[in-house]
């Protein structure tokens, strides 16, 4: 699973860290607070069988 930032920059996410690998702190801040971000974050995860 990846995270496309307004530039094109691809950020895939590490299920053992859960965390973006090579995101911007900036970044991962603005995404934490958004509730729709985190009902993708699980949405994938359970298609992924992750969860």
């Amino acid at each position: 699973m990846h995270l496309q930032d307004d530039r094109g920059g691809k950020y895939y996410y590490n299920f053992n860290t859960q965390e973006f690998e090579g995101a911007s702190k900036s970044l991962i801040k603005k995404i934490q607070g958004d509730n729709a971000y985190q009902n993708a974050l699980n949405k994938g995860a359970r298609f992924l069988g992750v969860n």
